[in-house]
């Protein structure tokens, strides 16, 4: 069910106007945020095109979904992307180009979470 309403939140997301209005409704962004979950490809691929359309519309909902990020990581007790840092190790090529291109938009077009520092991770890949 989260994956069809994904859908329907991308078809909304597709013009100005939707998109407007989808980063004007508070929560909205956060909660596509707290679905990002990697137990099924589909609905990560789709959670991830969603999240960097939305950092790539405008520095403002870039800044949403970095909160909804940091919530989800509060939510979960977790380290912030330590969902993102695991699954760069267990997902299929796919996945972590999606993975890649999200966090490039969110570093990119998201000025006011690199100045904060609140990207900032580690992860070690043996060696």
């Amino acid at each position: 069910m989260v994956y069809e309403v994904m859908c329907c939140f991308k078809v909304v997301l597709n013009n100005t106007i939707g998109m407007n209005g989808f980063v004007s409704t508070p929560g909205a962004v956060q909660a596509v945020a707290w679905c990002l979950s990697f137990e099924r490809k589909s609905l990560s691929l789709l959670v991830l095109e969603i999240l960097s359309v939305l950092c790539y519309f405008s520095e403002t909902s870039a800044s949403l979904v970095a909160s909804g990020m940091r919530q989800l990581a509060r939510k979960d007790d977790e380290v912030m992307f330590y969902d993102i840092n695991r699954a760069l190790l267990q997902q299929d090529v796919e996945v972590k180009a999606a993975i890649m291109q999200f966090i490039n938009r969110l570093l990119f077009f998201c000025s006011n979470c690199i100045s904060c520092n609140c990207l900032l991770f580690k992860h070690d890949y043996g060696g």
